[in-house]
């Protein structure tokens, strides 16, 4: 990269970076003990561009938001759950929990990897299996895995993430099971 490059690319940093501070102090007004009547009308994260992460974005039905980056990758977030799932164009699959842990596949067929960024460690597998969280629900397809906390659940439609303490878990193989689905309650 030659030296006319670099100047520009940071002069449009410098500029970002001024817009981001011109927004933070006008939010800040906005929420520090002004009354509304006398907030600006303009939005000030209009300014604001971030060259890294263009992208369309969608609601889905169930109120998750579907985006599609111009890089490739494709990500559902659930806003209520916290819980971001994205698909990378070169295979790669993540799935990063509210807690800190990221399920990771690095290319279809690989294992699903579980790991942890707050406690560190080795990594835990994860499976998907179909699961029935209470005798009123119906049976999904989600992810799971084990630690010491319990049994994790990623609910592969909703992306909704439910944790369930060991002495709640009953499972069943499909031999031991009348009905044709693995289930866990």
């Amino acid at each position: 990269m030659d030296a006319l490059n670099l100047l520009g690319n940071s002069k449009d940093l410098i500029r970002g970076f001024a817009a981001l501070l011109a927004a933070i102090e006008q939010a800040n007004m906005m929420t520090g003990g002004q009354s509304q009547a006398a907030a600006p009308t303009v939005n000030p994260f209009a300014n604001i561009q971030d060259s890294f992460t263009r992208y369309d974005e969608q609601e889905l039905a169930n109120g998750n938001k579907l985006r599609r980056y111009d890089t490739g990758n494709v990500r559902i977030l659930n806003p209520r759950s916290g819980i971001v799932q994205e698909e990378r164009p070169n295979g790669n699959f993540l799935v990063s929990l509210p807690t800190g842990r990221v399920i990771f596949q690095e290319q279809p067929g690989y294992p699903l990897l579980v790991f942890s960024s707050v406690h560190g460690g080795a990594p835990l597998l994860a499976r998907v299996c179909v699961v029935q969280l209470g005798a009123a629900s119906e049976a999904r397809p989600a992810f799971q895995f084990e630690d010491s906390e319990g049994n994790h659940f990623v609910d592969l439609d909703t992306l909704r993430y439910v944790k369930v303490a060991p002495a709640h878990v009953q499972t069943a193989t499909l031999v031991e099971q009348s009905a044709p689905q693995y289930q866990v309650a």
